[in-house]
């Protein structure tokens, strides 16, 4: 009778081990998953880049703030004259007064407009704007330009390249591998397998 307990205790306790196994497993599978699905949403945010720091910082912020330095890897600056600190802020995709936390540059969208068409016209002298602002003609090389207001960047019109700023490479996510031949096997045994013991 005692060794009856002990077995049936040593099979209730494979069982579970076998059940939290693959319940692990699952788990594993799902936080794969989810990561997958957060980088592939991830990767469809406009991301905030050097480059878009930069220009604000080169067109708008300087602009206001002649004498202002930058330090903490770029992403922050002070301003001598008036002794105001500014932080690159990353969800506002804006320089902001680190004390009043005000967006500095840009004020507003059409300021962000603005200021990067400057940095168009930088790399385009003879460019023309038109359309509300929201498109260019560059007369010498023939190209049109037009503000992507989701890329938040002027882009090429024939290429969909962003020029102004340039924005990041898109990044690609790969979805895991599907289960080998291999492993469907297995799965199905392991399958049939307890499906027996359970009856």
């Amino acid at each position: 009778m005692r060794s009856f307990l002990i077995a049936s205790r040593a099979a209730l306790f494979i069982r579970k081990g076998v059940v939290a196994t693959a319940t692990a497993g699952t788990l594993v599978i799902m936080t794969a998953l989810v990561i997958t699905l957060t980088g592939q949403a991830m990767a469809q945010k406009p991301s905030t880049d050097a480059s878009m720091v930069d220009a604000l910082f080169k067109y708008c912020l300087r602009l206001k703030f002649p004498e202002i330095r930058r330090s903490g890897g770029g992403y922050t600056a002070y301003d001598p004259p008036s002794g105001r600190n500014f932080a690159w802020d990353s969800d506002k995709q804006a320089w902001i007064d680190i004390k009043t936390l005000e967006s500095i540059c840009p004020k507003t969208s059409a300021e962000r407009v603005d200021t990067f068409f400057k940095c168009l016209r930088e790399k385009f002298p003879e460019i023309r704007r038109s359309g509300g602002g929201y498109t260019a003609y560059d007369p010498p090389s023939g190209r049109n330009f037009a503000w992507d207001s989701d890329k938040q960047a002027w882009i090429d019109i024939k290429t969909l390249e962003c020029i102004c700023p340039k924005c990041p490479p898109p990044s690609v996510t790969t979805p895991p591998a599907p289960p080998s031949e291999k492993e469907k096997i297995k799965e199905e045994k392991w399958k049939e397998k307890w499906k027996e013991k359970g009856e």
